[in-house]
């Protein structure tokens, strides 16, 4: 009897836990499915589709076309599990529950829902065409496709699915083809000719640790080697202090630690290593490189006595031509403070310096592995028809719901949500991130294994704008030569590099700072500029004015100082000004120097330097009953003034340090007298005012923010 297909959503992972073949890879255990398969309901749908195409997206006029289907949820539950390409898509588009929630409560949503779905009766299909087509994922949108399953009183509706034309549908990414194939049952009538021009079902293995996922990879890899310019720049960077020799010893992989130094050098090919980038997950007993365990590990010890994440990584290096491999874990002395400070403070030449980065994506811990089960129906398009038109090889299909609403590959999984894999994503000029799908990241591209190319060009990756502000520089300007739009585009970069990683989890909320040491020091190499406590001195204004998001509730201080810095507080923040080309300076700010310091109580014997603000401005002191400063116009009068406390339980503001203006927006900070260091005043919220109407009454009613005979000067700390 056929094994049921797993009841998998895209975000799923299912990790293999078989253990690595003596061949290195699963080829005939490893089962496949056929792309493009359909029932006999499903063919219904496709003969209409391709007998009406022309009609339906030549007309100006809206049109709404329902179809019967399936009888019944069972029937539908069915045919999904033999195997019909669409009736898989109408499935998950109907079991999807939230994906943005833990995988626990999802499985239980999912459970109530795929009860009242084989219990329904009546599926029935709608396809719906608005006027005038739009883009959605870079690609055109012809039709918005619909299923619901009705139930005793009410129906159940899908998920909203795509019909797009794709020109590359017509030669698929994955190559070689398995031994084995799921069979297939299914009534069909005679080929039409529209049958006859649809690209041949096609199949994919059912698991990641395969031939034909290599074969990708490496394909992915040449592609990068040989036509991105930006990728392919030879690295400057020195090499690791260590790395791991990987070898294969049939029936076993081994791995060696080695000095770089003592590798063998040559002009005309560098050493070309890879980098394993992987969640090493709480309480997990991992073998690490420490003093007692060096001895060991430099002798060779067989990859089948560590976690399974690096024994997945050690098959993937050999499987990609390559022998070098580092992982922290491994090639960082875990128990001496001194050698972690020095290769933490290298990190960024450790992984713009690799060949390529292993990204294990998927996998919450190092116990889970790289490699994934999967069912391939679920993630590629379905092809219904061939359009006409003068290019070869275009298809319209059916998208599934992963692909429908553009969903990132690299966004949603466990590892892109720790805080110290940001800059592993963002500096590494190629990423190949495993999970239930093979996808990759570089300077110049992204893509997945199921929709070839990933991203909007409007907004390109982090990954992307890295190389093209830092790695390249802006036109390749020298450092301390950066002109205005130059520093604004870093700077920009900068904020978003915050979010993106304060949105992140960290285990120590007090290494805010230490896990963006790697991208501090690329960012500083290229400019020239100094980094205090997650800020750039140059651009210091913009970069204070930051809030805790919105879904950061009840954030607590991190330990770190200074208070001025996002990096006191624990969650996300994002910068409410950032978005303006036009923001004006009403403050004079810059990083105090020892003679500011007078008159604050600190220890002077201490090693380093207070971090603290020198903020010349026009100063508001607040009521203490209304929170608004005082002379200030009313919401009544147009104005709205607010201030959000950077974190729960934060003592009463009492002063607003106006820092700029920009259109109908005041921004600044709300500060306290500090109790550390008596003489200097502390953050503890952003503080804003929008004028709302009735902007140029308002502002006469405001009281001046600027004019230097009532600007005062406060340490701020």
């Amino acid at each position: 009897m056929k094994q049921a297909r797993p009841l998998q959503w895209f975000r799923d992972f299912e990790p293999l836990t078989s253990p690595i073949p003596s061949t290195g890879l699963d080829s005939s255990r490893t089962e496949s499915v056929q792309l493009g398969i359909l029932c006999s309901k499903c063919r219904h749908v496709q003969r209409w589709i391709q007998d009406n195409w022309e009609k339906a997206t030549t007309a100006d006029e809206r049109f709404k076309r329902e179809f019967d289907h399936h009888a019944s949820g069972e029937r539908l539950e069915k045919s999904y599990q033999d195997g019909c390409h669409l009736c898989t898509h109408i499935w998950h588009s109907l079991i999807e529950t939230n994906t943005h929630l833990f995988l626990k409560q999802r499985l239980t949503k999912r459970k109530s829902r795929l009860t009242k779905i084989r219990n329904g009766s009546a599926v029935k299909v709608t396809i719906q065409k608005f006027t005038g087509v739009r883009k959605q994922n870079n690609r055109d949108v012809v039709f918005e496709f619909k299923a619901a399953v009705q139930l005793s009183a009410t129906r159940l509706i899908g998920d909203l699915l795509y019909i797009k034309q794709d020109k590359n549908m017509a030669s698929p990414v994955t190559t070689a083809a398995p031994a084995v194939t799921t069979s297939r049952k299914r009534k069909r009538g005679p080929p039409s000719h529209s049958d006859q021009q649809l690209p041949a079902a096609i199949p994919i293995e059912t698991c990641t640790r395969s031939a034909s996922s290599f074969a990708l990879a490496r394909r992915w890899i040449n592609q990068c080697v040989s036509s991105h310019d930006r990728c392919r720049q030879a690295s400057a960077n020195a090499l690791p202090k260590r790395l791991l020799q990987v070898t294969r010893d049939a029936p076993d992989i081994h791995l060696s630690l080695v000095d770089t130094a003592d590798l063998p050098t040559s002009t005309t090919t560098p050493v070309q290593y890879a980098c394993l980038s992987y969640c090493w997950g709480a309480g997990t007993a991992a073998f690490k490189l420490t003093q007692a365990t060096s001895a060991a590990l430099r002798a060779g010890i067989p990859a089948a006595a560590l976690p399974r994440t690096i024994r997945d990584a050690a098959l993937a290096t050999l499987e990609l031509g390559l022998s070098l491999l580092w992982i922290d874990s491994l090639c960082i002395v875990q128990d001496s403070p001194a050698d972690w400070a020095a290769e933490a403070a290298s990190m960024c030449d450790v992984y713009r310096g690799s060949f390529v980065t292993l990204a294990a994506t998927a996998a919450a811990d190092s116990s889970a592995g790289m490699f994934s089960a999967r069912d391939p129906l679920m993630y590629w398009p379905c092809p219904l028809t061939s359009v006409p038109g003068p290019g070869p090889g275009v298809v319209a299909s059916v998208y599934p719901h992963s692909h429908s609403r553009g969903s990132d590959a690299f966004a949603q999984w466990p590892l892109h949500a720790r805080g110290w894999v940001v800059q592993e994503r963002i500096l590494p000029r190629r990423t190949l991130g495993f999970g239930p799908l093979l996808a990759w990241e570089c300077w110049e591209t992204s893509r997945d294994e199921f929709d070839f190319e990933r991203g909007d060009p409007k907004q390109p990756s982090l990954c992307k704008r890295f190389y093209e502000t830092v790695v390249d520089g802006v036109g390749g300007q020298a450092p301390g030569e950066l002109s205005r739009f130059a520093a604004r585009r870093v700077l920009d970069l900068w904020a978003s590099i915050v979010m993106e990683f304060t949105g992140c989890q960290l285990t120590v909320p007090s290494d805010r700072c230490a896990a963006l040491a790697g991208l501090v020091a690329a960012v500083g190499r290229r400019t020239g500029w100094v980094n205090v406590a997650g800020l750039w001195e140059t651009g210091l204004v913009p970069q204070l004015l930051w809030k805790r998001a919105y879904d950061n509730q009840g954030p607590r201080r991190t330990g770190l100082r200074p208070y001025w810095s996002w990096a006191a507080i624990e969650g996300g923040v994002y910068f409410p000004a950032a978005t303006r080309s036009r923001l004006e300076l009403v403050a004079d700010v810059a990083v105090a120097g020892e003679p500011d310091l007078v008159g604050v109580a600190y220890d002077r014997t201490a090693t380093e330097r207070l971090p603290a603000l020198r903020v010349s401005c026009v100063p508001f002191k607040l009521d203490a009953g209304s929170g608004a400063p005082e002379g200030w116009p009313s919401h009544d009068d147009g104005d709205a003034f607010k201030i959000e406390a950077d974190t729960t339980g934060e003592g009463d503001a009492e002063l607003f340090l106006p820092l700029a203006e920009g259109g109908s927006e005041l921004y600044g900070i709300a500060v306290s007298p500090s109790s550390k260091y008596p003489g200097a005043y502390e953050r503890v919220g952003y503080a804003s005012s929008f004028i709302w109407e009735n902007r140029d009454e308002v502002r006469k009613m405001r009281p001046p923010v600027r004019g230097e005979d009532l600007q005062k000067t406060f340490i701020v700390v």
